[in-house]
């Protein structure tokens, strides 16, 4: 549960920064953060003998770049289905063990990045 709080407060702090008064490209922000959460997946597929779940972990990948550079072409909201994507991998990894073998903190800590990240995405998108 620690390391959920603190990937929250992670991701809340960034999607803070990323609307501060000098931050003028807030949706393009937003759109570079999630692709690299997503790329962050990827590189535990670089380790040798780690080749355990390579094709959910680049189809994950794959699905969150076209999202994104569908929120950056199209509609915006689509970056709320990356996000949610990403949520639900990392919960995929942090309860099932799905994907390439990390670190046992990380997939907790992803999770609360990544709802941190959407919670103010929200607030800053919608609300304020």
């Amino acid at each position: 549960m620690k390391m959920v709080l603190q990937g929250l407060g992670f991701g809340l702090l960034m999607g803070a920064l990323m609307r501060a008064p000098a931050v003028t490209t807030f949706l393009p922000a937003y759109a570079i953060t999630v692709s690299v959460m997503a790329a962050l997946w990827l590189g535990p597929l670089l380790a040798p003998s780690n080749g355990r779940g390579f094709w959910g972990e680049v189809s994950v990948a794959g699905v969150t770049f076209t999202l994104i550079a569908m929120t950056m072409q199209i509609i915006p909201d689509f970056i709320l289905l990356a996000m949610g994507l990403q949520i639900a991998w990392s919960i995929a990894h942090w309860l099932y063990g799905a994907g390439a073998v990390v670190q046992r903190w990380y997939p907790p800590f992803a999770t609360g990045a990544n709802v941190g990240l959407l919670v103010a995405f929200i607030v800053f998108w919608w609300v304020l």
